[in-house]
């Protein structure tokens, strides 16, 4: 590190002589206390000072005196022990009283704490005073009455409520009397001179009706009141005609009253009510009846698929499945997105639901208002985009990709399988059934199907299981629970029949191999749910058995090996080593003679039937049961086939024989 050394600005006093001594000096004091701080105190005696100072000049003692004197504000004369000091610091200054101040030290604010603030005194709370605008109060009370006026007089008119009767003076009156002409009498006024015309004036005075004289049909004259007298000192009110004013002036002046005129009787008319102004308000014109259109001969179907045919050809809306949506409404997809999707459904392995997508992906909140909306956009942009496949039904929609690994068993292909149930193609071929139109239905399995973790998609599946949402979906994936098991849900998927191939569940292969046994006897139920099933499983006391296996670790051959089980079996079933002996170390057929029934059934009849020279007989029933163990097969196919094969023939009470020569 480089560090600049800065000489303090130091002046001195005296003459030049002194001046130049006292700088000497001070330079000769700080190189002394070079390795000090500013202001540490730099002492050294004066008798060495004044050696070094007289060594190399001609200074003498008296001048150094002289000018350490002059210049007290930079050095100081100290005695100790007798010998003099001098003492200055590399600032300049003489020594100053250097003081620790602790007042803010880390020591002295930790151990001694602010003094606690000052809270104020609780007050009580002013109550707060209610204070009443009178003129407003009574303006909203005036407004009030005002408003049912209105509304009492509007009931009349449109005739929901009688008019109000009025009264006045204790009398109601029904009907109001007509006008009455009034009734005036001439009297005599007094005489202005000078006036050309003296017309009569009459003053008029109402009288308040008396009630005993009102009736209801009229209303008669009332009797004159006394007439009333005019006082002396007032005079009679009389007409004044427009004249000059000087005229005015001297006619005013011999004004002279020759009488007092007689007191005017004045009659008044009585006081008659005018009858009600009833406004006639015109009836409102009639709205013209809508020509409505009687849909009463058509079902729900057919008007669904009449809005849906309209529908279609309007390329503002959007579908996805049985669902329609604004097309400028939905939100669009990046290809960031898309390939986003793309990974997450790889990298899980297994196919996801939009709901999942939605949120992990997109980023929507279930709670948002707009999640819906996200949803269908996200199935209905995927449903155009190559590279996803929708495998999901309307209640849990799945998506996967075409690079996701297929459900279910690796030991035989899902094509391979399907070919083996193409039988249910004729027997059940897709919409024989109602889809969801059953709560369960019971199964037993069989060992193809416990082979290869599978149930046949028949015509009691089909009432259960949903219908494709999708017009050329293939197949759909299905959660299905075992109660029986913790945490035990399997995603299964359902391939749909073709034209060529039938349709089945694939999955089940490592629940069977944990619990069950080919026999075991199933119930499947549905819940409000059309994507999550549960299946249950009878149990029974806990049994041991020697149970037929495919060995396909090497060479493919069937093999017995004891099993424990402790479910419910339905024995027809069965396929144990004590009712099929002959099928240990059997070698499954050959592809080519799996796919013909009928090479499956001679074969069956060479290792389960009872040989008598080249014919063999066995039961309808372990033919059932040892076909399937080679290929898929229904007791309704089954029979279709043997009737079929000249080679076999069934005597009618269930004992079939099969003739190799025939």
């Amino acid at each position: 590190m480089v560090a600049e050394h800065t000489e303090p600005a130091v002046s001195f006093n005296g003459t030049k002589a002194q001046k130049e001594v006292a700088e000497r000096a001070f330079q000769a004091l700080r190189a002394r206390g070079m390795f000090g701080s500013s202001y540490a105190p730099i002492q050294v005696s004066l008798a060495s000072l004044e050696a070094y100072l007289t060594s190399d000049s001609e200074v003498r003692a008296d001048t150094i005196h002289k000018a350490l004197a002059a210049n007290d504000q930079v050095f100081a004369l100290i005695t100790v022990n007798d010998e003099a000091y001098v003492v200055t610091s590399r600032q300049g200054t003489p020594p100053l009283e250097m003081r620790l101040d602790n007042r803010h030290s880390f020591p002295e604010r930790f151990i001694t704490p602010e003094p606690a603030p000052e809270r104020p005194l609780r007050t009580a709370k002013p109550v707060p005073k209610i204070v009443i605008n009178a003129e407003i109060a009574a303006q909203i009370s005036d407004t009030r009455d005002e408003i049912a006026s209105v509304e009492r007089d509007l009931e009349v008119l449109d005739g929901i409520t009688a008019p109000p009767e009025r009264e006045m003076g204790g009398v109601t009156l029904e009907r109001l009397a007509k006008d009455v002409p009034p009734v005036v009498e001439e009297a005599p006024v007094a005489d202005i001179p000078g006036s050309e015309t003296d017309e009569p004036v009459a003053a008029e005075a109402p009288v308040a009706p008396d009630e005993s004289t009102l009736k209801l049909e009229e209303v008669e004259e009332e009797a004159a009141p006394e007439p009333e007298v005019v006082p002396e000192d007032i005079a009679p009110v009389a007409e004044v005609v427009a004249a000059e004013p000087e005229e005015v002036e001297q006619q005013a002046a011999e004004l002279v009253v020759e009488e007092t005129p007689e007191p005017v009787a004045v009659v008044t008319p009585p006081v008659s009510q005018r009858e009600p102004i009833v406004e006639e308000v015109a009836a409102p014109a009639p709205v013209p009846a809508r020509q409505l259109s009687d849909f009463s001969g058509f079902t729900d179907d057919a008007l669904s698929a009449a809005i849906q045919e309209r529908i279609e050809k309007e390329s503002r809306f959007a579908r996805f499945g049985d669902r329609w949506m604004a097309e400028d409404q939905l939100v669009r997809l990046s290809r960031g997105n898309l390939r986003r999707i793309a990974d997450d459904i790889n990298e899980q392995e297994r196919p996801l639901t939009d709901d999942v997508l939605a949120q992990d992906v997109l980023g929507a909140r279930r709670s948002s208002p707009d999640f819906a909306t996200i949803r269908f956009a996200l199935n209905y942009r995927l449903s155009s985009e190559r590279g996803f496949e929708f495998i999901g039904t309307h209640d849990q929609p799945f998506w996967g990709t075409t690079e996701l690994s297929a459900i279910g068993t690796t030991r035989r292909k899902a094509s391979d399988i399907g070919t083996d149930y193409r039988y249910l193609v004729d027997e059940a071929p897709l919409g024989s059934t109602d889809p969801r139109s059953a709560t369960s239905v019971e199964h037993t399995l069989s060992f193809y199907e416990f082979t290869y973790g599978l149930l046949p998609l028949d015509e009691k599946l089909q009432s259960l299981l949903p219908a494709p949402v999708m017009a050329e979906q293939r197949a759909a994936v299905i959660t299905v629970e075992i109660p029986q098991f913790e945490n035990s849900v399997y995603l299964v998927e359902v391939r749909y029949p073709t034209q060529t191939r039938g349709g089945f569940l694939l999955g089940l292969d490592d629940f069977y191999e944990e619990k069950l046994v080919p026999g075991a006897m199933l119930s499947i139920q549905a819940t409000d749910n059309d994507g999550h099933y549960k299946i249950e499983y009878l149990e029974d006391d806990e049994q041991q058995d020697r149970f037929l296996e495919l060995d396909d670790r090497r060479a493919a051959k069937y093999v017995f090996r004891p099993l424990t089980y402790d479910t419910a079996v339905s024995s027809e079933w069965l396929v144990t080593e004590g009712r099929f002996p002959r099928l240990s170390s059997e070698k499954p057929l050959s592809e080519r003679r799996r796919r013909r029934i009928e090479d499956v059934v001679e074969a069956t009849f060479e290792r389960v039937g009872e040989q008598d020279g080249k014919t063999w007989t066995a039961t309808f029933d372990d033919v059932l049961v040892a076909v399937n163990i080679e290929r898929p097969a229904s007791e309704t196919s089954l029979r279709s086939a043997i009737e079929g094969m000249p080679s076999v023939s069934d005597d009618g009470s269930g004992i079939l024989t099969y003739d190799s020569a025939s």
